[in-house]
């Protein structure tokens, strides 16, 4: 129970944060993307089953909440979430450090998965392949650098030791 109020609570954050604060946030073009990085973080936290089902409510908040479309979110968000989860979750002891490389990478795999599923309307008229490319890579790095707060946090929280335990 206490893994449901949490992540609930971590979604809801995230949802607050991504509308009111993401675009504030910004270093030289390079801003956070909160439903991408709550969920990569939950899986380092969470059961298998649980890490799919907060990507899964994390796509439809941002489907819901910024217009997207479902379909390509829900596939990126919950493949990259459990390849996170599955690639850390053998009982390692994930650090702050493993645990950034990881959001890092999750991102990624996240962003260009959803460019692969949705190029249309990932890139719009006015955006190439590259400059997506380098966005996803700067959200992805910005994504890891918070990544470490809030896994410290989640940790503290679910008093977890190793990933997915």
């Amino acid at each position: 129970m206490q893994r449901l109020i949490v992540s609930l609570l971590a979604l809801l954050f995230a949802a607050v944060f991504q509308t009111a604060l993401a675009n504030e946030m910004g270093v030289f073009g390079a801003t956070p993307h909160f439903f991408i990085l709550v969920p990569l973080s939950l899986a380092l936290a969470l059961p298998a089953k649980g890490v799919i089902w907060a990507a899964f409510g994390a796509a439809i908040l941002q489907g819901a909440l910024l217009g997207s479309d479902y379909g390509p979110l829900v596939f990126s968000l919950c493949i990259a979430a459990y390849l996170v989860h599955r690639v850390l979750g053998v009982g390692i002891e994930v650090g702050a450090i493993l645990g950034a490389v990881a959001v890092v990478a999750g991102t990624l795999v996240a962003l260009v998965l959803l460019l692969l599923v949705n190029p249309g309307a990932t890139l719009g008229p006015t955006t190439s392949v590259v400059g997506y490319l380098q966005m996803s890579l700067a959200t992805a790095v910005y994504n890891g650098v918070l990544a470490v707060p809030l896994l410290a946090l989640l940790r503290r929280t679910l008093k977890v030791k190793s990933a997915g335990i």
